[in-house]
């Protein structure tokens, strides 16, 4: 008796292996997140945490105008980590984002120095996803910056 395939659930999963086998992917809660780092608690019944996830899942599907209205109504630190030490900042750029991560750059004042998972920046994120279009964004401000100055 010849029995066909269970059909698999569709999966918006993205995922991303580093030279440090560490895979990275967004979870359930849509949260970047290094399979092998050391996970801290996060309570995430808690007012302040479900505004959190809520603020960084706007920033993983790119959705700017809810980005942008949490962090109008709501007094958020966009440099909060999440509970692998990714920032709203990473997990754009992780996720190829670009038109938040220029507003969490230029308007939010997002640090885009702070290191995550493994010690990477957002650009290390963004490079190692392939997403040209986020390091090209992160390059024109650094570009602009310097210019400002000289």
């Amino acid at each position: 008796q010849s029995s066909s395939p269970t059909p698999q659930p569709e999966s918006d999963e993205i995922s991303v292996n580093s030279s440090h086998t560490t895979s990275l992917s967004i979870d359930d809660d849509g949260l970047v997140i290094a399979e092998d780092s050391d996970v801290g608690e996060f309570d995430s019944t808690t007012a302040e945490n479900i505004l959190l996830t809520n603020f960084w899942k706007s920033c993983v599907s790119g959705a700017l105008d809810e980005v942008q209205g949490i962090l109008a109504e709501w007094s958020i630190d966009v440099n909060t980590p999440n509970r692998t030490g990714f920032t709203a900042l990473h997990q754009a750029a992780f996720a190829g984002q670009a038109q938040v991560v220029e507003y969490l750059l230029k308007s939010a004042k997002a640090n885009p120095n702070l290191t995550g998972a493994m010690g990477w920046t957002p650009l290390h994120l963004a490079a190692s996803a392939g997403h040209a279009n986020v390091v090209q964004v992160r390059s024109s401000l650094q570009q602009a910056m310097l210019s400002a100055y000289h």
